[in-house]
């Protein structure tokens, strides 16, 4: 079974793992149901007639992953025998009843629940919406309401079209991430991180788009550890006493800002990370870590699919400047882009 790579869309073992793990533990421990708008529970491995379900909930997730639990019965809260089934040949035969494009597979891995019961779990990617299936001899786009499926209406479709204008290929070309520890001062040494991210954003509209800064999102994750970040434009700054430098507006570029970036058409454009305080054990489990994790969230004003980026961090050798004793460290995590989209409309 092809998987697609974690570039297009981000979820690692762990989120899946913890997504099953308390949509099973809900329904059994508080009568939760499971089931939800990202959620779908299933005790035997769908038949192919079921893929018009997994379209309409793919459709009501419209670029959020979803998740399809498969040997979990929703409605008795047990754990059971889904039949011998190659989860490869499963998906083969639904992916037939996708007309075009079908949804991509982001993740499987079996979850055990405890030391005796396990379940297929299958995280898909949705930022292709519209997902449309066969029927009979027509079409049909289906959408999730509740825990039942329906044909979209046109008010639906709508929705799920506008996004894509405006929405443009982006590339994360490089980051750059120092993991920091003070020297010795005679007081408590500060662990820190800060870097800084450049994307390109192939803007080829009319109309401006408008990245805000207070929705911006970023994390690094390393073994089980995940850790948010503040992210922000990296706005020039000037001498004390200065004006601060404006990074005017273009027809063909981006103008940094407090409040967001706004693109006028292709740019790349630099941005800021930081977090100011690390525990010692995650500064310990960090420097320790070949490769670092690092994604990042840039919604856009007006749609509801943002741009996402997401890069794997090497790390540095220490410099030799920095083995002087008094003088703290500081590893050095870099990503270099290849030059592939890795956020399309």
């Amino acid at each position: 079974m092809s998987v697609t790579p974690s570039t297009l869309r981000h979820m690692r073992a762990v989120e899946l793992e913890g997504r099953v793990v308390a949509a099973i533990d809900a329904r059994r421990n508080a009568n939760v149901p499971p089931e939800d708008d990202f959620v779908e529970c299933k005790g035997r491995w769908p038949e192919k007639d079921k893929a018009r379900q997994l379209a309409g909930l793919a459709n009501r997730a419209a670029g959020e992953p979803v998740v399809l639990i498969v040997g979990f019965d929703d409605r008795s809260g047990e754990v059971v025998d889904p039949g011998a089934t190659d989860p490869a040949d499963w998906w083969q035969g639904m992916v037939g009843q996708f007309d075009q494009t079908p949804l991509d597979v982001l993740r499987h891995m079996l979850v055990h629940i405890s030391a005796t019961e396990k379940v297929h779990a299958f995280a898909f990617g949705t930022d292709r919406v519209p997902y449309v299936v066969k029927n009979g001899q027509g079409r049909d786009v289906p959408m999730r309401e509740g825990t039942s499926t329906r044909s979209a209406y046109r008010h639906e479709l709508l929705r799920l079209l506008l996004p894509s204008i405006g929405h443009p290929p982006s590339t994360l070309l490089k980051v750059d991430m120092w993991l920091n520890s003070g020297g010795n001062t005679g007081g408590a040494e500060r662990k820190s991180l800060n870097g800084y991210v450049t994307p390109f954003v192939e803007h080829m509209g009319t109309s401006p788009l408008m990245l805000p800064t207070h929705a911006m999102r970023a994390s690094i994750a390393y073994g089980d550890t995940v850790k948010e970040l503040s992210i922000s434009p990296s706005i020039p700054t000037s001498p004390i006493g200065q004006p601060r430098p404006k990074s005017p507006a273009s027809a063909h570029g981006a103008e940094l800002r407090t409040d967001g970036v706004v693109l006028t058409g292709p740019a790349a454009f630099p941005l800021q990370v930081h977090l100011s305080e690390l525990l010692t054990s995650d500064y310990d489990e960090a420097k320790a870590a070949d490769s670092i994790q690092f994604s990042a969230t840039l919604p856009i004003a007006g749609t509801n699919r943002p741009i996402k980026l997401n890069g794997e961090l090497t790390r540095q050798p220490l410099d030799d400047w920095y083995k002087g004793e008094g003088r703290g460290e500081s590893w050095h995590f870099i990503f270099r882009s290849t030059g592939e989209p890795i956020s399309e409309a």
